[in-house]
């Protein structure tokens, strides 16, 4: 990515870029050669530029206002291996994962975006940390099992030192992107290196989302807030379920993984030192919250999808997990903690898991435990992000499965369709503004939207009165 840390962030590959400072404070970089490796990837786009700052190093900027949902970079992949039933295709090589994380499809990957000069002088202008250098005995020996058990290495990638082809592939595991199908944008279909991607730096409260086309060959980044000219533009090195995790888990994660340290992300991190939501629960409470969620993550893993049964002496199975978690979440955690507390999120998204897993329709209890994570994210991140927006396109899901089964008054009804309503609606907001209005699924979404239009319009008793429940 970007930067690994605050030190890291400074190293710059010195046979390529000069950093000049300013007598007035600050500093700027421009390329030797007066030729940026990322014009070519920046070309088309007047919304950003790279920048450099002192604390972050490289970095992208709004060259001007940019607007929510608007694309500010379409990116070609300088190469991209795809997955084969979880695994990467035939350019892989056959050896164990080590401590870089330079698994088979990492090292793929390297080999495909190193075959000119002119491609390896890009990955030479990505960041990577210090590791680079306080560790290229081991990652010799990396390079050595590289060379003995992959396929023979293509003339250009063969002929380099041990020493610069394992800067290199280390420099392309901590700047990949793991891409995403065109349909959906969860299902991961392989790895890419995206140049001008990856020079942007983290933030847990992102301005930009990526998504990707043409099966991964392609990365888009649109802006998830209003951007101002000037301003950094920062998208997330966690997932998104990951970006809801308490201050403490998140720093673990970003630390382990890329070295950055949160420090540089004051914009909600620094505010959530003082939060109630960070708030400690006794260790009694915390370690029972631990046990109660671990066993309905463990019997998920055992059902692989199975039905479980619901019996009351249900002692085993994933339905009785769950509903010992339930028990514990209403009773004794609930109450006690904030709300919208890391523990309850975690509680409420093992029930969900749970529930679905299950193979069991229970749309109220979907629809219940949607809402709850629907306001606890917007607690803690309130602009909208891809998990959200699936969040809101499940709890709309179950609201409607609600009213397919009935039982319902006429007011409940009346009050429930306008709620789904509404939930599809916000779904499909966010996505149009995360993955662009022709992607396959905020289509899907829009379909959906409208349909649930006409049956609120149906049970509304005047056209006011639909307009004032849905806001138009």
């Amino acid at each position: 990515m970007a930067s690994a840390s605050v030190r890291a962030s400074r190293v710059l590959p010195d046979d390529l870029v000069v950093v000049v400072p300013h007598r007035d404070g600050g500093s700027a970089y421009h390329w030797r050669s007066r030729i940026s490796p990322f014009a070519s990837a920046l070309a088309g786009s007047d919304a950003v530029h790279i920048g450099w700052c002192a604390s972050r190093g490289r970095c992208i900027l709004a060259a001007r206002a940019i607007k929510c949902g608007e694309l500010v970079m379409h990116v070609p992949a300088l190469g991209h291996v795809l997955f084969d039933d979880g695994r990467p295709n035939s350019r892989s090589c056959a050896y164990e994962s080590d401590e870089f994380g330079l698994d088979e499809a990492a090292v793929a990957l390297a080999i495909a975006v190193m075959q000119s000069e002119e491609q390896r002088c890009i990955v030479r202008a990505l960041s990577a940390d210090e590791a680079d250098d306080g560790d290229v005995a081991v990652l010799k020996r990396v390079v050595h099992r590289i060379r003995a058990h992959s396929s023979p290495l293509p003339p250009p990638i063969a002929t380099l030192a041990d020493d610069e082809l394992a800067r290199l592939c280390l420099r392309v595991k901590r700047n990949l992107h793991v891409s995403r199908d065109d349909e959906t944008a969860t299902r991961a279909t392989g790895v890419g290196l995206y140049p001008a991607a990856a020079l942007f730096n983290h933030s847990c409260s992102p301005s930009v989302c990526f998504a990707w086309s043409e099966r991964g060959r392609c990365l888009q980044a649109r802006a998830i807030v209003d951007v101002p000219a000037g301003a950094e533009l920062c998208c997330s090195y966690l997932s998104d379920e990951q970006l809801y995790s308490p201050l403490a888990e998140r720093a673990t994660l970003l630390r382990a993984a890329f070295g950055f340290d949160l420090d540089q992300c004051p914009e909600r991190c620094a505010a959530e030192h003082a939060s109630v939501a960070e708030g400690s629960p006794s260790a009694a409470l915390e370690r029972e919250a631990h046990a109660r969620i671990g066993a309905v993550r463990a019997a998920l893993r055992e059902s692989k999808g199975a039905k479980s049964e619901h019996a009351a002496d249900d002692t085993g199975t994933l339905g009785g997990a769950a509903k010992r978690l339930l028990h514990f979440l209403n009773t004794g955690l609930q109450g006690s903690v904030h709300p919208f507390h890391w523990l309850v999120m975690e509680a409420h998204a093992a029930l969900l898991a749970a529930v679905r897993a299950d193979g069991v329709d229970e749309p109220q209890a979907v629809a219940k435990t949607t809402l709850h994570l629907i306001a606890a994210c917007e607690f803690h991140l309130p602009h909208g992000t891809p998990h959200l927006a699936a969040l809101y396109s499940a709890h709309g899901g179950a609201l409607c499965r609600v009213l397919r089964v009935g039982g319902l008054s006429a007011n409940e009804h009346e009050h429930v369709c306008v709620a789904a309503l509404r939930s599809l609606t916000a779904a499909h907001r966010i996505r149009k503004c995360c993955l662009g209005e022709s992607h396959p699924l905020t289509r899907a979404t829009a379909a959906a939207v409208e349909r649930q239009r006409q049956r609120a319009y149906a049970v509304t008793p005047t056209p006011d009165a639909y307009r004032a429940h849905t806001g138009g």
